[in-house]
């Protein structure tokens, strides 16, 4: 079930960064199995901070408590992606 959930959110950052001003970052680190997520909703800038950070350790436990990170990052794209849009359609009402 997790690779599922990291499949997805790869999936979804990278449906972001394709057509988003948001920025998102993922890296996985094999050595430590941890998974890192940075948002910048805004897009990224030189000495700031993501607007949304997590670092999810999967070893040492349990699948329910990984399963419900992963799913918290899932649902934090979701509101990008949601935000996004909205943000298009005011932009185009503007024209």
């Amino acid at each position: 079930m997790e690779k599922e959930l990291i499949l997805q959110i790869i999936k979804k950052s990278l449906e972001i960064n394709s057509r988003e001003k948001n920025t998102v970052f993922i890296n996985y680190s094999g050595h430590v199995n941890e998974l890192d997520i940075r948002i910048h909703k805004k897009g990224w800038k030189t000495y700031q901070d993501a607007d949304y950070s997590k670092d999810v350790y999967m070893n040492n436990r349990t699948s329910e408590q990984i399963q419900e990170e992963l799913l918290e990052i899932l649902k934090e794209l979701d509101k990008i992606k949601e935000l996004s849009i909205t943000d298009q359609s005011h932009d185009s009402s503007n024209d």
